[in-house]
């Protein structure tokens, strides 16, 4: 359940991104759905034996690290998946300055992060991409589980 006590969740100082609050000064829905799939990956992550690494604040295009023993930190970007009528949609950019940018994000490159996850929170599935898939798809990842594409597939860890 998302927080809606907004007292809570003000914040007064300037250097907080304003795209990601409301009018208000308060973390928008979408920001607050977004921390809560990272929280969940984190959880799921440690379930699996990684060690789980989060950056403070949102200035960075990871967003959270994994790791376990004997391997290299692995870079995850996380993004909540929605629901159309083909199925659910994982955007494959960033969609920071979006509203500046007349609704375009941008895509995701090399050196961003090493795996994409999208989190499908009413079927309570990750879809993980490398980097490299994101690069040469297009900017919408599409899934539903007719396609037979994979879904919870923590292996694509497994070589980092």
């Amino acid at each position: 359940m998302i927080n809606t006590n907004k007292e809570r969740l003000l914040f007064d100082d300037e250097i907080f991104n304003k795209d990601k609050k409301d009018n208000d000064g308060v973390l928008s829905e979408a920001s607050q759905i977004g921390d809560i799939c990272e929280q969940q990956f984190g959880l799921d992550a440690m379930k699996r034996g990684y060690e789980v690494f989060m950056p403070v604040g949102h200035a960075t295009k990871v967003d959270v690290a994994i790791k376990k023993h004997g391997n290299n930190f692995v870079s995850v970007q996380i993004k909540k998946a929605y629901y159309n009528n083909s199925g659910y949609v994982i955007h494959c950019g960033s969609t920071a300055g979006r509203k500046s940018k007349g609704g375009q994000g941008q895509k995701y490159t090399y050196g961003d992060f090493d795996v994409l996850g999208g989190y499908l929170v009413e079927a309570d599935i990750w879809v993980f991409l490398d980097i490299h898939s994101i690069v040469a798809g297009p900017e919408k990842y599409y899934w539903k589980p007719a396609m037979g594409k994979p879904e919870n597939n923590w292996d694509i860890f497994e070589g980092y």
